[in-house]
């Protein structure tokens, strides 16, 4: 009896694991991009991009370009997993990031963040404390609030715009659009809204 029951209970946990988890084949596929990036990206390090990404007219492009190529050429499996939907959400947070860099650069001149470093070490005040506590409650508040609108508008204005397209083939652009909107309120929105609050 006692065999029989444990082998149904494990039975049952590998189902359970196996509808949450990545396949064998995601994990190896991962595991082979990361292994071909690092050859091309390592040669690569030494180069400074940054001060291009931040002053070239033409870098936003590329920063959107590049996202979504890498969105629609990720490999489909024949099975429905959610790695394809996850991914466009990391690509997208990204690419909202890079291009809030980007504008806040081009919009004001950001100074590089490496001058003056190493920073000293500060035992932050109760007063410090505080304002942190705000800055990040209004961080969160706005990131909230741009999650909310992104996904309406694309979830319920996109498939009236373009009736014939059905709502599981707008996952993708509504993970990416949504979540590069998220990475550029954290990343530019959210701080121009602390001085309104007096963080």
């Amino acid at each position: 009896y006692y065999p029989n029951y444990f082998i149904k209970v494990f039975d049952h946990e590998l189902e359970f694991q196996g509808s949450f988890f990545f396949s064998v084949q995601d994990i190896l596929a991962g595991i082979a991009y990361t292994l071909v990036l690092l050859c091309i990206i390592i040669p690569l390090v030494d180069i400074n991009t940054d001060r291009w990404l931040f002053t070239s007219p033409h870098s936003p492009i590329f920063m959107v370009a590049i996202p979504v190529a890498m969105i629609v050429l990720y490999p489909s499996p024949p099975l429905f997993t959610q790695t394809r939907a996850d991914t466009a959400t990391v690509i997208g947070v990204a690419s909202g990031v890079m291009l809030a860099c980007w504008f806040r650069f081009s919009s004001s001149g950001v100074p590089d963040p490496y001058l003056g470093v190493p920073f000293p070490l500060v035992v932050p005040t109760l007063s410090r404390v505080i304002k942190m506590a705000g800055r990040f409650l209004v961080g969160i508040l706005v990131v909230a609030l741009t999650r909310i609108l992104s996904k309406a508008l694309i979830m319920d204005v996109a498939p009236r715009l373009l009736p014939g397209v059905k709502r599981c083939a707008m996952e993708l652009p509504h993970r990416f659009l949504t979540y590069a909107a998220v990475g550029f309120s954290a990343s530019y929105v959210a701080p121009l809204c602390f001085p309104f609050f007096g963080l």
